[in-house]
């Protein structure tokens, strides 16, 4: 990238191209660079204070050109909507339908007007008018039918339509050249009047006299040009004054900010800014806009690189919202009126703004509100932030250094290693931004009638941004501690047991905070303690389910072996133990085997594909033809295993229990009567159900299943 000479104080720069050139440190202040070219430069550090951006004069005349093109449209447009008012006002010899024509665009032009002063220049106010459109022309058509026939309700219908989107036309018209104007400037103004005025009235006149001699007024009942004519220059005048007056109220709204008409604002600015001063994709980091005159400028992102402002300073610049400043942390109005005054407004919030890279060092800030506001990268040193509320701010990187905290509230920041905390002058904070059900917001120093020294409070949150703080919850399970605390001692050397430096409990919850170096990665490093955790407290979890498991086999097992032991016991001959009791004892044997299911071990794990394969030889001792309900339900039930084993929504236990009942249905329904195993298979049929109650396709298979076990 080539760099060049970087003196360029109050000199003439207009129209000059600076494109990616290294203007690192540069000075322009008091340089005129309108019309000059600084895409894709680094102009890092320079200095364009008191320097005038905006269009060489040259270009001024393309700007009137455009607005005397503007107003030729709005003339036009004028003309055709005041023919009709017109005849509506001079009324001789003319049709009904006419009349109501006249009347019709004067009562849409009138709700326009209404519309844009209540509503701005937006979406409402048009939903409004098209309303108004629509009801005006239907009344007008009804009216013409009554009195002139069904071709003049035509006639009405058509012409009211479109004369009225004639008015909108203009008003339309009329905003964007008052958007124009407000940017642009005055005199242009002056000039567009005139010749919206002169093209109204000159159009007029061609108007009335080409539907005069057309023939289609004479068919109206309107009868000599002169009379038109004359009528025609009054009405084209009534709209272009309306218009006008409409368009100096737009301009004025535009100029005073009103959010209302924020969309003309921007079409002023792209035209003001055409052919003006760019720096689209520049890097202007540091740089100094003090006093600067920023009109006509275009600092939006270029289509390969992202203009960047961090730390630039915009302080009592000029005109920057006739700036094309696309989507940077300047768009928003509260950002940029701070930057520029230095100075908050009290009546304004600014909760969760973007300042990033936001240059405020040394602006008195005192009790502003600045919750979960991005402040990342801003500078604040020297400035006064007593009394403000940080809650939830993203600090990163941020300077505080001098910077006056005391009284802050700073539940929740988020800052790093980056953020500069040195020599912050602060007697106390507040960590709660409102009081807990103790009434305490965690006053530090906890002490009411203590204060930091000079130097604590850097050293206090110094300490507590190179720490990580982990949550264990439910208590900790010691193996599990030492599973994830190996694992961060391998990938982080540094860290020891003497990391530690505190363990504090709150509620079932255990929470450590770790000691670590500046550039931790401290999500990094949490997850990989999380994840270590997490497996071996899942590890143990499994082993203790097996534990249980042996041990109520092992009870069962002694449980079944006792009573073997008893009717053994029993058959001798000197020893009378009574029939009921016997039965109860084989009953109690048969019911209670020692089993494991087929394709899961015996603490429990699953195995799918054993599973299915068992699945599938159940179904495939099935017939597959000519064999009546058997064939059929052979099929069914492989449908049935597809349908289960290829659904994404049940986990492995359902899905392991929905196939062991399919393979149960495939067992019943080997038997020659299949019907007398209806107790079994109504079971099998309801635990399907159960798990696979979401599986449309399934569950139409099982009712079709029920009937041939004769379960509907």
């Amino acid at each position: 990238m080539k760099s060049i000479a970087k003196n360029f104080a109050s000199q003439n720069l207009q129209g000059k191209s600076f494109k990616g050139q290294d203007l690192t440190g540069a000075d322009f202040s008091g340089a005129d660079i309108r019309s000059a070219d600084f895409s894709n430069a680094i102009l890092k550090g320079a200095n364009f204070s008191k320097a005038e951006t905006g269009i060489q004069n040259r270009w001024l005349f393309l700007h009137l050109i455009v607005m005397l093109l503007i107003s030729a449209v709005s003339g036009l447009l004028e003309a055709f909507a005041g023919f009709w008012i017109a005849v509506f006002f001079n009324p001789t010899n003319i049709k009904s339908y006419v009349v109501l024509l006249g009347i019709s665009i004067i009562l849409v032009l009138g709700v326009m007007i209404f519309a844009i002063v209540r509503q701005g220049f937006t979406a409402a106010a048009f939903i409004t008018v098209a309303t108004a459109i629509t009801i005006t022309g239907f009344f007008a058509g009804v009216g013409a039918g009554f009195w002139d026939g069904t071709r003049a309700v035509v006639g009405a219908g058509v012409w009211t339509g479109a004369s009225a989107v004639a008015v909108v036309g203009v008003v339309t018209v009329a905003g964007a050249w008052a958007g124009a104007v407000a940017v642009t400037g005055v005199w242009t103004c002056a000039s567009a009047i005139t010749i919206a005025a002169a093209v109204s009235i000159a159009a007029a006149v061609a108007v009335a006299e080409a539907v005069d001699v057309s023939g289609v007024v004479a068919g109206s009942g309107v009868v000599g040009v002169s009379g038109v004519i004359g009528g025609a220059v009054s009405g084209a005048g009534v709209i272009a004054g309306a218009t006008v007056l409409l368009s100096i109220y737009m301009a004025w709204r535009v100029l005073e900010g009103d959010p209302k008409f924020d969309i003309l604002l921007k079409f002023g600015v792209a035209v003001a800014s055409f052919c003006g001063t760019s720096f689209r994709g520049a890097n202007l980091n540091e740089a100094d806009f003090t006093e600067a005159s920023l009109k006509g400028s275009d600092f939006r992102n270029s289509r390969n690189q992202t203009t960047s402002f961090t730390l630039s300073i915009w302080k009592y610049a000029k005109n920057l919202d006739r700036s094309r400043l696309g989507k940077s942390i300047l768009s928003n109005l509260e950002v940029r009126d701070l930057l520029i005054t230095g100075k908050p407004n009290e009546s304004k919030s600014y909760e969760g703004l973007d300042l990033r890279g936001a240059n405020l060092g040394g602006v008195y800030l005192e009790k502003i509100n600045f919750k979960r506001a991005i402040i990342s990268e801003a500078n604040f040193s020297r400035a006064n932030l007593e009394w403000a509320n940080l809650t939830e701010v993203q600090a990163v990187g941020t300077d505080f250094t001098y910077a006056q905290l005391t009284g802050a509230c700073i539940e929740s920041w988020n800052y790093d290693h980056t953020t500069k905390l040195d020599n912050v002058d602060c007697r106390f904070v507040f960590e709660l931004e409102h009081p807990n059900i103790n009434g305490s917001r965690e006053r530090r120093p906890h002490d009411p009638d203590k204060e930091f020294e000079e130097g604590d409070f850097t050293s206090f949150y110094s300490e507590t941004k190179n720490v990580v703080q982990l949550l264990i919850r439910n208590g900790i399970r010691h193996e599990a501690f030492r599973a994830g605390w190996q694992k961060v001692a391998q990938d982080y050397p540094n860290i020891s047991s003497e990391s530690i430096q505190e363990i504090k409990k709150k509620g079932e919850n255990v929470q450590i905070t770790i000691s670590v170096s500046e550039d931790t990665d401290k999500g990094e490093f949490e997850r990989n303690f999380d994840r270590s955790y997490k497996a071996k407290l899942k590890e143990l979890e499994a082993t203790h389910q097996n534990q249980l498991l042996e041990a109520k086999i092992d009870t069962l097992k002694q449980s079944i072996t006792d009573i073997k032991d008893i009717l053994q016991i029993a058959k001798s001959p000197n020893i009378n133990v009574s029939p009921t009791f016997q039965n109860e004892a084989k009953a109690m044997t048969e019911q209670n085997p020692i089993t494991i299911k087929a394709g899961r071990d015996i603490s429990g794990v699953i195995n799918l594909g054993k599973i299915e394969g068992n699945v599938t030889n159940a179904i495939n001792q099935l017939p597959d033809h000519h064999q009546g309900d058997k064939a059929d339900i052979k099929i069914l039930l492989k449908q049935l295993q597809e349908a289960i084993s290829d659904n994404k929504d049940l986990d492995d236990e359902d899905k392991a229990d929905a196939l062991e009942q399919v393979e149960s249905l495939a067992k019943i329904a080997v038997h020659d009567k299949p019907e007398e195993k209806r107790n079994p298979a109504g079971k099998a049929v309801r635990a399907l159900n159960r798990i696979i109650v979401n599986i449309p396709n399934a569950m139409q298979i099982i009712q079709s299943i029920s009937k041939i076990f004769g379960l509907l």
